[in-house]
């Protein structure tokens, strides 16, 4: 590992090594810089510009609801681009607001807002039982596309506003799971268990895992990295929010929350809600339950009042001898209410014996210094002996250390097992939870490991490459069941990068048994990018840490929300699906390693040979972009420090040439790499796009007309227009395909000026992106029917415009206040691709009256063309 400086901070770089198999391990560390750059923010920063943004959709959000209220009733006239159904044409329900089809009612319970009762986005389960809380994601495959049914050019139904209420649809995937860095189960209905995903909030399930529904989709933060019950009400939860590790996905949370419904509802606690609570990385309390203990990038907190009837009244207390220390974990002695342990970066392990108000340096581990990131411990009382505490430091792959005394010296155990490999600051986790033997360990971190000695010796009892077989890699979180006893209950759960695994038996468990995937419904994956083929109904998605991912729509096996298969491994990025083909689709590797598919998503090949900018951190992003001609599939447009074209990466050996050189380095020294790409034909019948925008993540754009030629002339945007566009990172451009002068230029930042628009090439810019809270925009998707109708996919969910851009209203019903990556459309249905809740979908084709198509546009003949038959996909391994 080494470090790399980005924006003034400090970045871990993993190398990683590619598999014979073509399965990849992945690369948080250089995941964490590139997230650093497309997001615009230093993440060492004491602001929250999330929990901002946040705030900011909320009161968006009270003033949507405000104004569906007054908007109904005889005579009323909504507010600009909001249309209400009533009666009838709203089903069941008495109102429902949206905006260019978009609904943008009440998130939640149906709730009475101005007399008027307003739809929840996914409706909580009835009653009141283990499932009060519990959200039911609207399953709904997408269907392929039938030319008998629609053509081309259809002009949509027109209803009252042309719109009509439709609600979001989950597509998964709810086989692959995400980063999970947290376990609770219920202490006497093990049936019932919550996770923590780091980007995808709070899931809950009631029958030992065999289904899985989110919590509180719209909290303040999604952001889970802790969780813990209250010993004495199982019924009341804790949540800490923000990831303190510094890897690809460290947000910043929003403070502590809690529930006592059992997740159903949750309360920000309002003491956290300030910069010393970005990041809550461990929750504890004492074995007498009189005290709460929060591990935080700023250091501990206690609280001794957390059960306060009324949340704003509870309070924490510093430890002050560890105020300038990073905590990363802490744990109280299950025998003595004083007794506690937490552990830090730099070989650091301390010790209190007064409840956590002091804090004492442990002994035997290793000394300072150690480089940026190095020396995170974990560390864990032995259940069967609490005066033996053990320890994990990321230090020579991987090394255990043991203490007898309760935690106040230790003694190395082992050195260079690997088992943490050279990611022990992102994935690091130790167990000793067996009642009856102290000397039995479960140390994890890419893979998982056991020792029977006490940590002197290891077995390796997981392999990452026979996942879903055996557990996913990078190792976050072990807890035991509440019957485990070493003897007829054995059962352990392991929180990782996929999501959740169970242990029948980790006594004798194996890298190929007694393993169980327990990732049924549990959508917490991690998309960079999303692409469809509409004849075939088939998507194609890259995730972090989960490959290139293929759904195809039931009926059949390895079909629908919950039979995902990987067409590839390690980190997926962008992602493209030939329109006509359905068995051609395309996907990459990190640093524009691309690979194709030509079994509809089966198995994927690399294809990149001739594209000298590929496989180097120098000369491409981490997540590279690329893109099929719109107006022809057989051309592909790849982005690294060149722009590359392939005509014809339809054959069996495609051909690369650059079209674009280089832009010069910045004064730091470094070139801007590409990261937006867009093109669209100028005349009909051409062989191809001759109209080209690329932009960099130094906030350069850059034009051709002439991209179809060997040495296109290109145009800098900063030689012929005097808009103010940011100096960031460009993260999509869209040219409107209805008239190409019209262009969007959307970017990176926690600013108000991250969304523009040219009507005329590019030679005035409006900023119409103003209204929008203060986060990134990673895209903007114009209705194909309607160019009014805009969306963007925000840090924070989907924005809806009926007025192209002039007024912008928050989709509060849906998908959720996650991250989206990207937005495409299949025919008029609406694609939302999160970076923590998979992937959701929206059908609007009522989405407005029909316009007259630019003559000089190009549409493929639909109502003539008859796709070939799709290959059946064949499962494969998701690592």
């Amino acid at each position: 590992m080494f470090n790399v400086k980005v924006l003034g901070l400090f970045v871990p770089i993993c190398v990683t090594l590619a598999l014979a198999n073509g399965a990849k391990a992945d690369d948080p560390g250089d995941a964490a810089e590139y997230f650093v750059m497309r997001q615009g923010r230093d993440i060492s920063e004491t602001s929250n510009p999330v929990g901002r943004a946040i705030e900011a959709v909320r009161q968006l959000r009270l003033s949507t609801e405000k104004a569906a209220a007054e908007a109904v009733g005889p005579g009323a006239v909504p507010r600009p681009g909001m249309q209400v159904f009533t009666g009838s044409e709203a089903g069941t329900r008495n109102a429902y607001p949206t905006v260019a089809g978009i609904p943008v009612g009440e998130i939640g319970t149906p709730a009475e807002i101005g007399g008027v009762q307003l739809p929840a986005a996914v409706g909580p389960s009835p009653g009141e039982g283990p499932r009060r809380g519990m959200l039911e994601l609207r399953l709904e495959a997408i269907s392929a596309y039938e030319p008998s049914a629609s053509a081309a050019n259809e002009a949509p139904p027109v209803g009252l506003g042309g719109m009509a209420p439709t609600r979001w649809n989950w597509l998964g995937p709810g086989n692959i799971g995400g980063r999970t860095r947290s376990i609770v189960i219920h202490p006497t209905r093990p049936g019932i268990m919550w996770l923590g995903a780091v980007a995808g909030g709070i899931w809950k399930t009631y029958d030992e895992g065999k289904s899985w529904a989110p919590l509180a989709d719209f909290m303040a933060s999604l952001n889970v990295s802790a969780l813990i019950l209250d010993p004495q009400n199982p019924d009341t939860l804790f949540a800490g929010t923000g990831e303190g590790y510094y890897n690809s996905d460290a947000f910043k949370g929003a403070g502590l929350f809690r529930s006592q419904d059992g997740g159903a509802t949750w309360d920000q606690v309002s003491a956290t809600a300030v910069p010393d609570y970005d990041f809550v990385n461990r929750l504890a309390i004492t074995s007498d339950g009189s005290t709460l203990l929060l591990a935080t990038r700023t250091g501990i907190y206690r609280s001794v009042n957390f059960r306060a009837t009324d949340v704003s009244q509870v309070a924490f207390q510093p430890a002050e001898s560890l105020s300038d220390k990073q905590i990363l974990d802490i744990a109280c002695s299950s025998s003595s209410a004083k007794e506690c342990v937490a552990s830090g970066y730099e070989g650091r392990v301390y010790y209190s014996a007064d409840g956590g108000i002091n804090w004492i340096l442990s002994t035997g581990l290793p000394n300072p210094p150690f480089r940026d990131f190095e020396g995170r411990v974990e560390i864990t009382y032995a259940k069967a002996d609490p005066s033996v505490v053990y320890a994990s430091v990321d230090r020579n792959l991987g090394e255990i250390y043991r203490s007898t005394d309760g935690g106040r010296s230790f003694s190395l155990q082992s050195s260079g097992a690997y088992y943490l490999s050279k990611q022990g600051w992102y994935g690091n986790t130790i167990w000793a939870g067996d009642p009856s033997r102290a000397e039995l360990l479960i140390v994890g971190g890419v893979d998982l490991y056991r020792s029977v000695d006490g940590g002197r010796t290891l077995t390796k009892i997981s392999d990452w490459r026979l996942s879903p077989a055996s557990p996913h890699a990078d190792h976050h979180a072990i807890v035991s069941h509440p019957g485990y006893n070493g003897t007829t209950n054995r059962m352990v759960f392991f929180g990782n990068d996929g999501g959740l695994y169970r242990s029948n038996d980790v006594l004798s468990a194996t890298p190929r048994t007694s393993w169980s995937n327990l990732n049924n419904g549990y959508g917490a994956t991690e998309f960079y990018g999303g692409a469809g083929n509409i004849y075939s109904g088939r998507i194609v998605a890259g995730a972090q840490d989960n490959g290139t991912d293929t759904y195809v729509p039931p009926p059949g096996s390895n079909t629908g929300p919950n039979g995902w298969t990987a067409m590839f491994g390690g980190d997926g990025g962008f992602v493209a699906a030939d329109p006509i083909d359905p068995n051609m689709m395309y996907g990459e590797y990190v640093y524009l390693q691309l690979h194709r598919s030509i079994d509809g998503g089966g198995r994927s090949n690399y294809m990149y040979e001739g594209i000298e900018d590929a496989g180097s951190n120098k000369t491409a992003l981490f997540i590279a972009p690329f893109i099929l001609d719109p107006a022809n599939p057989a051309n592909m447009l790849a982005g690294g420090a060149n722009l590359w074209r392939s005509p014809n990466v339809t054959s069996a050996t495609p051909s690369w040439s650059p079209i674009k050189s280089p832009i010069q380095a910045t004064a730091t020294g470094s070139a801007p790499l590409i990261s937006a790409i867009d093109a669209r034909p100028l005349k009909v019948g051409a062989a191809g796009s001759d109209l080209v925008w690329v932009g960099y993540n130094s906030g350069d754009l850059f034009y051709t007309d002439q991209a179809l030629s060997d040495e296109p002339a290109w145009t800098s945007i900063r030689d012929v227009s005097q808009a103010p566009l940011p100096k960031r990172f460009v993260t999509r451009i869209r040219i409107d395909p209805n008239n190409t002068n019209t262009v969007y230029a959307c970017f990176t930042g926690y600013l108000k000026s991250n969304l523009w628009k040219t009507t005329d090439g590019g030679r005035t810019w409006n900023l119409i992106g103003d209204s929008l809270p203060a986060v990134p925009v990673y895209d903007v998707a114009i209705h194909p029917k309607n160019p009014n109708f805009l969306y963007v996919a925000t840090e924070v969910g989907v924005f809806a415009s009926a007025d192209a851009g002039q007024t912008w209203w928050p989709t509060n019903q849906g998908p959720a206040n996650v991250a989206v990556s990207e937005l495409f459309w299949m025919e008029q249905r609406l694609i939302s691709v999160t970076h923590g809740r998979g992937i959701f979908w929206i059908d609007l084709t009522q989405g407005g009256p029909a316009i007259s198509m630019n003559p000089q546009s190009i549409e493929l003949n639909r109502s003539q063309f008859r796709p070939p038959a799709v290959t059946a996909v064949s499962p494969m391994n998701v690592q």
